[in-house]
């Protein structure tokens, strides 16, 4: 089955590592230094164009892809009826 994230872009539900929130007041020093990285590396994909509210990482054959979404957690939990 697939998850659709936003903006056309659609992930195997079998590949989502965790779908967590973006929100600056909680984000730790060590999530800004992941998605930091996750940027820097070319591993980080806009799924829109609203400002984000979420971020799903998903495994690849080549690693992690980070994917920011305009999708809030919840909503993007409930398409994906996965225990998380």
């Amino acid at each position: 089955m697939y998850l659709h994230i936003g903006c056309d872009i659609i992930v195997k539900k079998s590949d989502v590592v965790g779908i967590f929130e973006l929100d600056g007041k909680t984000t730790g020093a060590a999530t800004k230094e992941y998605l930091k990285k996750a940027e820097k590396d070319g591993d980080l994909i806009m799924a829109g164009y609203d400002l984000p509210k979420s971020y799903v990482i998903v495994k690849t054959e080549e690693g992690e892809k980070v994917y920011f979404s305009h999708i809030s957690v919840s909503s993007l939990v409930k398409r994906c009826d996965l225990p998380f």
